[in-house]
């Protein structure tokens, strides 16, 4: 082989080499775009799939005779519709609503803990509705129970404990506690964050309505089950201030409900100077008092419901008397003595009928 021969040799395996390095630099550019692409924008997940095992991993670290205090099960709600909640602080949390009809809402996702907070991030939602999974939830110790707070609802928690509801002996309630704590004391104040502390009543404070306003008188789908309904809110200046123990986010209930009402029958104070206050109050006609099949849904829609002056027939008064209720937490440590028709074990959600 001559000089020449060998010099055309070289020459095209450089110009090979040099041409496989370009394709293969493509490639790989090719490559890096792709996972790149799929990383901003990954496939759905499969919810059922993904439901069942985070549940399976959620179930095994709760089982664990050693897990952190805040993991577990905690449960919420009445007769009818009730709240699981898993959580696994480090991990992550499953969430179901359900009724006597089956699931309404479920999400899961990933989770993380801070001093005396949870902070949540849903991953999937299988529901009708949005935001539905709270962002946070403060950890509330009472004694030696659990409890899981969402910040808007720290105000009706010291609420229910004026008016003693709270602490609870089923597993019915309001509020997520954890699953075999109904069954445990809680002594003294239970540890809520500083700025809901004042909520809570050793005494009882009345106050009366100098003023009432109706201030939205609207027809829109309900929060939780999307049936029309009519909402109505009032603003309703108050005889106290914060010279009274007035503060703001305090919820209030009519002095002539001698019992806990649930949180859309109460008013929550808005505004506070030295004297006086105003408080929120929203009350709401839902449809389906009326029909809720769904063709007269079909054929009377939200902006048709009718009551439109409900309001002003019995909405509240001037000089009707409001009162915070007052705790008990004087007494002895409550420790709820659990029927076996209360163990959890055994509770459930009713049939619809």
């Amino acid at each position: 082989m001559n000089v020449r021969m060998v010099s055309i040799a070289a020459w095209t395996l450089l110009l090979g080499l040099l041409t496989a390095g370009g394709l293969l630099g493509s490639y790989l550019v090719t490559q890096a775009d792709s996972k790149a692409r799929a990383e901003a924008h990954p496939p759905p997940l499969d919810f059922e799939v993904e439901w069942e095992r985070l549940g399976g991993v959620l179930d095994t670290a709760i089982a664990q005779p050693h897990a952190d205090v805040w993991t577990g099960q905690y449960q919420a709600g009445f007769a009818f519709e009730g709240t699981t909640f898993r959580l696994v602080p480090a991990s992550g949390f499953a969430l179901e609503l359900r009724s006597c009809m089956g699931p309404l809402v479920r999400s899961f996702g990933t989770s993380q803990q801070s001093a005396h907070r949870i902070d949540l991030h849903a991953l999937a939602e299988q529901h009708e509705f949005s935001d539905v999974t709270p962002d946070s939830l403060y950890t509330v110790e009472w004694g030696e129970r659990h409890y899981l707070i969402a910040p808007g609802q720290l105000a009706s928690f010291a609420r229910a404990i004026n008016f003693g509801v709270e602490p609870r002996c089923s597993a019915d309630g309001e509020f997520l506690l954890k699953q075999g704590d109904e069954a445990r004391a809680a002594e003294g104040a239970p540890l809520l964050p500083d700025s809901a502390r004042g909520y809570i009543r050793t005494t009882p404070l009345h106050v009366h309505s100098t003023r009432v306003e109706l201030v939205e008188n609207t027809a829109e789908r309900g929060p939780v089950v999307p049936l029309p309904e009519r909402v109505l809110r009032y603003r309703i200046t108050l005889s106290s201030g914060r010279r009274d123990g007035i503060s703001e986010g305090l919820e209030l209930q009519d002095i002539a409900d001698v019992v806990y009402r649930d949180h859309w029958q109460a008013m929550r104070v808005i505004e506070v100077s030295e004297t006086e206050s105003v408080a929120l109050y929203t009350d709401s006609i839902a449809e389906s008092f009326r029909s809720s099949a769904p063709e007269d849904l079909e054929r009377n829609p939200v902006v048709l419901i009718d009551h439109p002056n409900r309001g002003e027939m019995i909405g509240p008064l001037v000089g009707a008397v409001y009162t915070t209720g007052s705790s008990m937490l004087d007494m002895t440590a409550q420790r709820c003595p659990i029927e076996p028709a209360l163990k959890p074990a055994q509770s459930g959600l009713r049939n619809c009928e």
